[in-house]
């Protein structure tokens, strides 16, 4: 999903410094977020944005948590099960604030999801005026 790998992309440091508040070294973290930020995005790649963004913000990590092969991520990495757990939990809390904070991206979810007053919307107009 475009939304997370940019938000990954522009706010790097930040999800550094949560896997080091969740007991990561630097170089832990240095390295288990590229493959973190890959399976996120693996995660949600299939949904709409707006399913993307009501799951990373709804509080509840448990279904994205399945989503994401923890075991492969833990022996890759010689971290535990919990490590990348909790690596993950520590990562989507950051998403969620990242998200929430950002008002430009919340105003362009909304515009998407808005319906006939949407870019979607505009667009769908745009092409039947030339249909028509």
């Amino acid at each position: 999903m475009d939304l997370i790998k940019q938000l990954f992309e522009e706010h790097a440091g930040v999800f550094t410094d949560a896997l080091s508040k969740s007991g990561f070294t630097t170089e832990q973290a240095n390295s288990f977020l590229p493959d973190a930020a890959s399976s996120l995005i693996d995660a949600t790649d299939s949904m709409e944005i707006s399913e993307m963004v009501s799951m990373i913000t709804s509080g509840d990590k448990t279904e994205l948590l399945e989503k994401i092969n923890v075991d492969e991520i833990s022996e890759n990495h010689d971290l535990d099960a919990a490590q990348v757990t909790d690596g993950f939990s520590s990562i989507i809390s950051s998403l969620t604030e990242l998200i929430q904070n950002e008002t430009d991206v919340s105003g362009v979810l909304s515009s998407l999801a808005g319906g006939s007053d949407g870019v979607i919307g505009m667009a769908k107009s745009i092409f039947n005026k030339f249909i028509n």
